[in-house]
């Protein structure tokens, strides 16, 4: 289980379960940033977010204005309109719309790693707050490299195309496990064996 279909694979079921929005993930497209290049590679169109994750650097999500106008007119329509939305600014009230999807979403993820990655810990992240630019998100990020997870969506299906970015900073190399045995001083020869 690779990280880019495990959330391929979270997205289309949380939309799904949550919204009954036919959602086809198009393409997911992985990338290394480095946290000079955050700005550049989020882009400043659409609702940016802060991921707080457990005893670690934060994460960050954004929405291009037509995945966000999606989520928002299936939760206030009942289903996605056809034909793109215009760009406008977003706000704290489309941050609260959109969180519960964005958490099932981590968990979900985190749930499919589990499921499918031997020993991989889950990075337990969940919406933390919305923010006003990337200046301001690349000020609140601290970790030195991210992964970016790059998620192009048909909603509705086909009313509308929309992009959802997924930033997580870079997983620390696992330690690696003791193997069980010692050395044992054997008489004249050095041999190991298990204990």
């Amino acid at each position: 289980m690779s990280p880019a279909r495990a959330l391929r694979l979270s997205l289309a079921r949380t939309a799904d379960m949550m919204f009954d929005l036919a959602l086809t993930v198009v393409t997911v497209e992985q990338l290394r940033v480095p946290l000079s290049d955050l700005a550049k590679a989020l882009g400043e169109e659409g609702l940016l977010l802060l991921l707080e994750g457990e005893n670690g650097p934060r994460g960050a999500l954004s929405l291009d204005p037509q995945f966000l106008a999606g989520l928002i007119e299936v939760q206030t329509t009942g289903a996605v309109r056809q034909g793109a939305a215009q760009p406008r600014p977003a706000t704290r009230t489309d941050a609260a719309m959109v969180a519960p999807l964005i958490n099932a979403l981590l968990s979900g993820f985190d749930g499919q790693m589990a499921g499918g990655v031997e020993g991989y810990q889950p990075r337990k992240f969940e919406y933390g707050d919305m923010v006003e630019d990337t200046r301001s998100l690349s000020l609140a990020m601290t970790a030195p490299d991210y992964d970016l997870f790059r998620i192009t969506a048909d909603l509705g299906p086909g009313a509308k195309t929309g992009c959802l970015s997924v930033l997580l900073p870079v997983a620390p190399p696992k330690a690696a496990k003791p193997s069980g045995k010692k050395a044992i001083a054997t008489g004249p020869q050095r041999g190991i064996r298990d204990v």
